[in-house]
């Protein structure tokens, strides 16, 4: 399935790409039959090299700064007493970035 959204996302950028190509008269593409203004056709390569990231390519990048900027030496967050009627995922979930004392 990730590959058929991948191949979907670059055949949608591609698309963009034709846009651009007509909209800034690089070059005739046929297949588009409307025509293009360049001030419009110039945002479009921007639009093709836009990629979506995941959640969690998102908090990879974002949880090493965190904790960085996090002071050391301060107090737990959580007890594991106040984690005990919480499922376990969350409690792993809690538990590995060090929010549990």
């Amino acid at each position: 399935m990730r590959y058929a959204l991948s191949l979907l996302l670059l055949l949608h950028g591609a698309i963009h790409l034709l846009g651009a190509v007509k909209g800034l008269r690089l070059g005739e593409v046929s297949q588009l039959t409307q025509p293009i203004m360049a001030r419009v056709g110039g945002p479009w390569p921007r639009a093709a090299e836009l990629r979506p990231s995941s959640l969690r390519s998102q908090y990879e990048r974002a949880s090493p700064l965190a904790l960085a900027a996090s002071p050391t030496g301060a107090p737990p967050l959580v007890s594991e007493s106040e984690l005990a009627p919480l499922p376990e995922p969350v409690r792993r979930w809690l538990t590995r970035p060090g929010v549990v004392g």
